[in-house]
């Protein structure tokens, strides 16, 4: 019988796994195009060396030494987007298995275990960023091995070798992962509460945490406030909206976004309260990991609160969702009943806590509600590439489409950099754009590239519908996105 259970155990993980790789390498596959951010991010690496990649890169920019690997990943490959896209990929498959082997050391239950990965293994949002350029995936991975490695490290228990090594380690993670920060901090907390008496502790200490302050103070001062100001001045409708949510809320909006979307968001709050007061009052869990699951979301949500870091994104929160899903099940793995009404109980809810996750959504992966692979900008740069004539051509985009027009019109050798990108300074958007179009030069012909369209600044609706009463001398939809090539400019009346 117990043999029977390992195996039921083991092939368990085994197809949740293979489950979960499948649709992270499908989606690996399709994704032959950057988002617009990533083409922000490819852009702001385009014209600099390695070294200006530990420099501030604009608004949009990451992590140095991630920008640094990609810098010279993107230079050998001709900034191809499966090559950039590979690095992210490869880091959401090893925290599959390295969650897997932290929730196997942590839960006493086998099906907390199953039920762990689980969660991990289909969550929307980490299938999404596992093939975006960007640091999501990476951060996830950064988190799991704190997780895995700082519970089991006392300062006063390594030699001077093995704190060199670790003082360095220490310093290089927030250059790889900003959110390591977190977990440095509990490991400085903890090691400090444990050995304050101990006055060797103290020259061990500051062997580790003078490098980390240096370092990550000259990141800050260099890298980090710059890049701020700069994100604050150009976008600070998002970051106003982003820092005033109440602190309830600023909960709420995390453990929504982790799991969404459900319709479970009190009784998910209410079970996560549960599993915090239970591992605090519970003298038996007082543990040195426990310590790390019970004070990291509760910072993740303090640093939102005061707008020190912008974890109410979503996104900025997805390191969290690990640990988010430890507490969960928690309660599961502690509750003393072997009843299996409990368990249907708990694979309903679970099941139920992604109720996306139906034969539907595996054909949504490509869908333009689910990601960007639905676009082709590419195709529509090729042609008008083709057919554009310097002399009495015009290039008209839009907000949301331009940085995408700007990179791949760079990837492809095809330079424009006088194309026309109406910047709206008025609430009337309709009646702002027709004013736009219908005063553009009636002597010229004009390229519209219309590739994507931001749901709280349309532009690309009512660029559609102006062109409609335009003389169309050629049009082309490939998936969600529009080219339209236009002689000259008939005004219409918004």
């Amino acid at each position: 019988m117990d043999k029977i259970k390992k195996y039921c155990f083991y092939l368990s993980i085994a197809i949740i796994g293979l489950f979960a790789l499948y649709l992270q390498t499908k989606l690996y596959i399709s994704s032959s195009v950057f988002e617009d951010d990533e083409c922000r991010l490819a852009l702001a690496m385009m014209d600099k060396n390695i070294i200006q990649m530990f420099l501030p890169l604009g608004a949009f920019s990451s992590t140095p030494i991630f920008m640094a690997v990609s810098k010279i990943i993107a230079e050998i490959t001709n900034y191809s987007e499966y090559a950039l896209k590979f690095l992210p990929f490869v880091f959401s498959v090893l925290s599959l298995w390295l969650f897997y082997k932290i929730c196997s050391g942590y839960f006493k239950r086998k099906v907390s275990v199953i039920l762990g990965l689980y969660l991990l293994a289909v969550n929307q949002h980490i299938i999404y960023f596992s093939s975006i350029f960007k640091t999501y995936s990476l951060e996830i991975l950064i988190t799991l091995l704190c997780l895995y490695y700082f519970p089991k490290i006392n300062f006063c228990e390594f030699n001077k070798k093995q704190l060199v090594i670790l003082s360095a380690v220490i310093a290089i993670l927030p250059l790889i992962s900003l959110p390591s920060l977190f977990f440095i901090g509990i490991l400085f907390l903890i090691n400090i509460y444990e050995n304050f008496k101990n006055k060797d502790f103290y020259k061990k200490f500051a062997l580790i945490i003078v490098p980390f302050l240096i370092v990550f103070s000259l990141y800050y001062f260099v890298n980090l406030l710059p890049t701020k100001e700069l994100q604050l001045a150009n976008y600070a409708e998002l970051w106003e909206n982003v820092y005033s949510v109440p602190f309830i809320s600023n909960i709420a909006v995390i453990l929504k976004f982790l799991t969404s979307p459900n319709s479970y968001i009190l009784f998910t709050l209410i079970l996560v309260c549960y599993s915090l007061i239970f591992i605090a009052v519970n003298k038996n869990e007082h543990t040195r990991f426990n310590t790390y699951i019970v004070i990291s979301p509760v910072l993740s949500v303090l640093v939102s609160y005061f707008n020190i870091y912008p974890t109410l994104i979503g996104r900025t929160a997805l390191f969290i969702a690990p640990v988010l899903f430890i507490i969960l099940i928690k309660p599961i793995d502690v509750l003393n009943t072997k009843k299996m009404s409990f368990y249907i109980v708990c694979a309903l809810f679970f099941a139920g806590l992604y109720q996306f996750f139906t034969p539907s959504y595996l054909n949504k992966l490509n869908d333009v509600n689910t990601s960007f692979r639905n676009f082709s900008p590419k195709v529509l740069i090729q042609d008008i590439k083709a057919n554009y004539n310097k002399q009495t051509d015009n290039i008209v985009t839009t907000e949301a489409s331009a940085y995408s027009f700007t990179f791949y019109s760079i990837k492809s050798n095809f330079i424009i950099t006088d194309f026309l990108m109406p910047k709206i300074n008025s609430e009337n958007r309709r009646k702002f754009l027709f004013d736009y179009y219908n005063n553009l030069n009636p002597n010229k012909n004009y390229w519209f590239y219309l590739i994507k369209e931001y749901e709280k600044s349309p532009q690309r609706e009512y660029t559609l519908e102006w062109l409609k009463n335009q003389n169309i001398i050629y049009n082309k939809k490939d998936r969600d996105s529009y080219l339209y090539y236009i002689s000259g400019i008939r005004k219409t009346n918004p």
